[in-house]
């Protein structure tokens, strides 16, 4: 898939499907709430969490949480030219990885 999708050869953790094409999307507040729109899917593939998460010896749940926040960041229209740890992207995930710890 990620090769009919991305054109990068070789298996991927997660791929970001984005139903608006734009720079990313916007939520609109209404009366303090979030107007609820399909912004688009996220593919996950288990088996390469699994490895992702043995070779960094990191747990699964973890880097699952890692790879779905990834491919959120994308639909909200986050983009990173590498997977170098100063891409203000991976920060921004890192820190919400982070933050996830604390509240699951």
């Amino acid at each position: 898939m990620n090769e009919s999708y991305r054109g990068v050869a070789g298996p991927t953790d997660v791929l970001s499907f984005c139903e608006h094409e734009s720079e990313g999307f916007e939520f609109a507040a209404v009366e303090g709430n979030l107007e609820k729109e399909y912004i688009g899917d996220i593919l996950v593939s288990i088996e390469y969490v699994e490895k992702n998460a043995e070779h960094f010896s990191v747990p699964f749940e973890e880097e699952m949480r890692r790879v779905i926040i990834h491919g959120l960041l994308h639909l909200l229209g986050y983009t990173h030219q590498s997977n170098e740890e100063n891409e203000p992207m991976l920060q921004l995930q890192e820190q919400l990885v982070r933050t996830g710890d604390r509240l699951f």
